[in-house]
């Protein structure tokens, strides 16, 4: 009987030891984003959202990574699937400024010249994220270095009306080297 009551009370004083451990570590506050380069803590604790107004100068992009090494292939695919070097996968955090909706855009440059014109990659940015694929196009060459640049426009409502930030934080780039 003894050691019966004395493992009840062994197991009564772990769940306490739990309980009060439990309750102490709870977090009711706002999430606030350790990973995300983009994130404004003091702009977030005033105002979140559309209701805050639009403002261009939180029009920003990053990428998760700045180079990628692409394996030569031949002749080019068309679409992408698991394990092409072909596609390159873009992505990273986004600020949308508080408009109603944004586009991603990709160009392709072989130095400072355009191969690909500006693509509507139709990725958006939601909830502080984006991410696409990019395809290669047809006359890629792979003995060349690329910069992919990556751009983020929004939108007030209307295709019509473009906005970009002014400093450039909408805009990124991707080295593109190949093997």
């Amino acid at each position: 009987m003894r050691q019966n009551m004395k493992r009840v009370t062994q197991a009564v004083s772990f769940l306490m030891l739990g309980l009060i451990m439990a309750v102490g570590f709870q977090n009711c506050g706002g999430y606030v984003s350790a990973d995300n380069p983009l994130y404004d803590q003091a702009s977030e604790a005033v105002c979140v959202g559309l209701a805050c107004g639009m403002d261009t100068s939180f029009i920003k992009l990053s990428i998760a990574n700045d180079a990628v090494t692409l394996k030569k292939v031949s002749p080019m695919p068309t679409t992408c699937t698991d394990n092409d070097s072909h596609c390159v996968d873009v992505a990273g955090y986004c600020d949308t400024g508080g408009f109603a909706t944004t586009k991603v855009y990709a160009t392709l440059y072989e130095g400072s010249t355009i191969v690909s014109s500006e693509l509507d990659t139709y990725s958006k940015c939601i909830d502080g994220r984006y991410s696409f694929q990019y395809i290669l196009p047809s006359n890629y060459n792979f003995d060349m270095g690329h910069t992919l640049q990556v751009k983020l426009v929004a939108f007030d409502g209307t295709t019509s009306n473009i906005y970009s930030n002014s400093t450039g934080a909408n805009v990124r780039y991707l080295v593109l080297t190949s093997y």
